[in-house]
């Protein structure tokens, strides 16, 4: 089997996983202060990250902590075949893509630092920190034009598994966090 359809297969089989997890809020509010704990939010200036959109792990509350902290939130858009991340500073200031996937409205600001913490999304991850994401590789792409960025996924335990198959392009991620562990 080809990569393309190996990934293909663990991403749809990975995602039903996840949708039918019971007792999300308690594992979200687990992951939640697992990321508040660590060394790298509390020095991080700015937080890079996705809005939760159907069964992932909760982003909104990171949201309004990183704001109550002092933090820069910066959230994605995408721009053709890239995406680009712009502040918020409220969440009204997202408004639901053609997928339904609320992005930042036009008058947000981009947002290009030399350093921040990116928070990645992603349907499967394995233990070496690598990752299957939704298959369009906008991530992928990102950090290879950021390679100073601190990259973390959220995850429930189960989305991991012991391998992934990865293809030269796809990047091994700084850290996953999950209701259970760091890895």
């Amino acid at each position: 089997m080809e990569i393309r359809e190996q990934k293909k297969y663990l991403r749809k089989e990975f995602l039903l996983r996840r949708r039918t997890l019971e007792n999300r809020l308690e594992r979200d509010q687990r992951i939640l202060e697992r990321i508040l704990h660590t060394d790298w939010y509390a020095q991080a200036q700015s937080i890079y990250t996705y809005v939760s959109y159907r069964a992932e792990v909760d982003t909104k509350k990171l949201i309004q902590q990183a704001w109550k902290d002092g933090k820069n939130v910066a959230v994605p858009k995408v721009c053709g075949e890239i995406i680009n991340f712009y502040q918020i500073f409220s969440m009204d200031e997202l408004e639901p893509s053609i997928k339904g996937i609320l992005e930042p409205m036009e008058h947000c600001p981009l947002r290009e630092e030399q350093d921040a913490v990116i928070i990645v999304p992603g349907a499967v991850f394995d233990l070496e920190r690598y990752r299957i994401g939704y298959g369009g590789g906008f991530y992928d792409r990102y950090l290879e034009m950021h390679p100073n960025y601190r990259s973390v996924a959220l995850a429930y335990e189960c989305q991991l598994t012991d391998y992934v198959p990865r293809q030269p392009w796809d990047r091994k991620l700084d850290c996953i966090i999950t209701e259970e562990a760091c890895i």
